[in-house]
């Protein structure tokens, strides 16, 4: 048997208290309301479940990401020769409608020679002055894959990409723990 009543809907608070309305309803038609609701619940939380299990795949290829940089990193410089390079000069480029500058390095190899290299990766800015001491390193006779050997050059990519994947990775057991809990729970 079916119980009719009324529902008031809108605003409990007293500053919307003319926006309440009352309705008549059935206590069948009130179920069939919550059921409604939790169903669309339950959809959410198989969204956030999904997007759970997304962050944690992003996580993972950002740390393999981060280990690739690294290995390349330390593969250059286990037998790189080091020397010092001075910055001659800058080559200014248009790329993507802004300007950026390469630096021109001159340094002096092992054997005697006289190299000038220009940096593989641009920047918005000058990072040295012209005429800086900069530490330089490059393959063993190889001395036109010269690099600055600073942290930035070597390092900076490689520790972004473990920091983003450490973090997707801990955001993910959060959301995927969340998930779960809630998907536990009786009525849920």
């Amino acid at each position: 048997m079916a119980h009719t009543g009324t529902a008031i809907h809108g605003h409990a608070d007293p500053f919307f208290s003319d926006s309440l309305i009352a309705l008549p309803t059935s206590n069948r038609l009130a179920s069939l309301r919550i059921r409604w609701s939790a169903r669309k619940m339950n959809i959410a939380y198989r969204i956030m479940g999904v997007a759970a299990r997304l962050t944690l795949a992003l996580g993972a290829v950002c740390l393999l990401l981060g280990a690739y940089l690294a290995t390349q990193t330390l593969n250059f410089t286990r037998d790189a020769q080091q020397t010092t390079g001075t910055v001659v000069r800058y080559y200014e480029n248009q790329e993507d409608g802004r300007v950026v500058y390469r630096p021109v390095i001159r340094f002096t190899t092992t054997g005697g020679d006289i190299i000038s290299t220009t940096e593989q990766l641009p920047s918005s800015s000058r990072r040295f002055e012209v005429g800086a001491q900069v530490p330089v390193q490059y393959p063993f006779g190889q001395p036109m894959k010269a690099r600055i050997a600073t942290f930035t050059d070597f390092w900076l990519g490689a520790t972004i990409a473990a920091v983003v994947g450490v973090l997707a990775l801990i955001a993910g057991v959060f959301i995927r723990r969340a998930v779960r809990r809630e998907l536990a729970r009786p009525g849920a």
